[in-house]
């Protein structure tokens, strides 16, 4: 594997693992939380959410 690869495999792990059963999958970082993201940064989440079904349209 070239250094792209692990490295994107590294960034979002979740993701990369979902992709084998979705078709849709993106991986993105939330600033500022841990645990319990839609409790710790609601609007990011929901901003997420809207962008992703409006381009799902």
């Amino acid at each position: 594997m070239g250094n792209d690869v692990i490295s994107e495999i590294t960034r979002f792990p979740v993701a990369n693992a979902v992709k084998a059963i979705a078709q849709n999958v993106t991986g993105v970082r939330v600033p500022l939380s841990g645990h319990w993201i839609p409790e710790e940064q609601p609007q990011f989440v929901i901003g997420q959410l809207l962008k992703f079904f409006v381009n799902t349209r």
